[in-house]
């Protein structure tokens, strides 16, 4: 009982409201607001639409366009200085290099750009660190798939 009545007796004790000193902010003046002003960084071609994915490598902004075969290419490099097309690799088509249904793409160790064509059963590969011209065929190679084989984009 005496346990109890010390406890008890210990909480009032302990739970004395002490001198709580608030500190209030006060704003003389509210901080000005500014309009941001927005500027297109890279104007893309308009026949170039729609966009559907995009790598950056080596101060280079690669653009992939699924849809529109009236330009004949799947990637689309645009340098992030000069910020205008320079490059234009992997043709629409069913010959040798070129892709006809992309399934998969991405770049592999930051220099080849590689996709996976499912319809045509092969992975094509374009190395991009040794790309000369806009449109060298030369830095493409083709590998065929034996067999269904299935990827996904992630």
């Amino acid at each position: 009982m005496n346990k109890l009545f010390l406890f008890i007796a210990l909480i009032f004790v302990g739970c004395k409201p002490e001198n709580n000193k608030h500190y209030d902010v006060v704003f003389d003046k509210f901080p000005s607001t500014k309009q941001l002003e927005f500027k297109d960084f890279l104007k893309i071609d308009s026949s170039n639409k729609p966009t559907y994915n995009f790598f950056v490598m080596d101060s280079s902004l690669f653009v992939l366009n699924l849809m529109n075969l009236k330009n004949n290419y799947l990637v689309y490099e645009y340098p992030i200085n000069s910020r205008s097309l320079s490059g234009k690799y992997i043709k629409w088509g069913r010959k040798n290099g070129m892709t006809l249904a992309p399934m998969s793409y991405g770049i592999h160790n930051n220099n080849v750009f590689w996709v996976h064509d499912l319809a045509l059963e092969k992975f094509i590969t374009f190395n991009l660190a040794n790309r000369q011209s806009s449109d060298s065929s030369a830095n493409i190679r083709q590998y065929s798939l034996s067999g269904f084989s299935y990827s996904s984009a992630i």
